[in-house]
């Protein structure tokens, strides 16, 4: 929020990419599941956060589109 001399104030929010969001929650399950599939991979977090991220999009997918 920012307010303007107590008289104005206005709302923002700020999107993030999936592979953004994958690398800077805070959320333990999300976290673990980012280190779990890096290290499957060999230690390539770049590729471990693409896929995460890739995987977010389609269960958005999934939750938005009726069946």
């Amino acid at each position: 929020m920012i307010g303007l001399s107590g008289t104005h104030s206005a709302v923002y929010a700020t999107e993030v990419s999936a592979e953004e969001y994958t690398v800077y929650t805070t959320e333990e399950s999300e976290k673990l599941e980012l280190h779990e599939l890096t290290r499957e991979l060999g230690g390539n977090l770049e590729l471990a956060v693409r896929r995460l991220a890739e995987r977010k999009r389609e269960e958005q997918k999934q939750v938005s589109t009726p069946k």
